[in-house]
């Protein structure tokens, strides 16, 4: 991405932040624009009130698969696993098969330490990603390398070693 790029996408951000903003002062209650709200604070890198605003969302709709992907991730990024992983799995447990939600849920897990775990989502995301494999290409790749790490990590942890 060129510097131009990043300053236009940057802007692009900044203006869905003040539009969101507005929409949540006329209806506080709007979690659309709450969680909308959310995903902009964290794409510009404000993982704080990223969580701050997709929590208020998925308090308002806590069944909502967009609403628990969006905070577990942002979650994720902001370095609470736990908490992460709370909110991917019932994204994930409504959509199994998903290739986000089950490639950060085994990114998550082990964040944990949980590798026997995070090998079963990243294999379901691999399945997934690859039946796209022209559109995943990348996708595929991240989830490849991710699982190598838990593989080594379950290795290491075989008695036989």
């Amino acid at each position: 991405m060129s510097v131009i790029d990043e300053y236009d996408a940057r802007r692009y951000l900044d203006r869905a932040v003040d539009i969101f903003d507005d929409a949540i002062r006329m209806d506080k209650h709007c979690h659309q624009a709450i969680h909308n709200l959310g995903i902009a604070y964290w794409k510009l890198g404000f993982n704080n009130e990223a969580v701050k605003h997709l929590t208020s969302a998925q308090e308002y709709a806590p069944e909502e698969p967009h609403y628990n992907y969006h905070l577990g991730v942002a979650l994720y990024d902001a370095g609470d696993n736990e908490e992460s992983v709370k909110y991917l799995s019932k994204s994930q447990k409504a959509r199994p098969k998903s290739i986000d939600d089950n490639y950060f849920l085994g990114k998550a897990l082990l964040g944990m330490g949980n590798a026997y775990r995070a090998n079963r989502h990243f294999v379901i995301a691999y399945k997934a990603a690859c039946k796209n494999l022209a559109e995943n290409i990348e996708r595929v790749a991240d989830i490849r390398k991710a699982n190598f790490k838990a593989v080594r990590m379950i290795r290491a942890a075989a008695p036989n070693n």
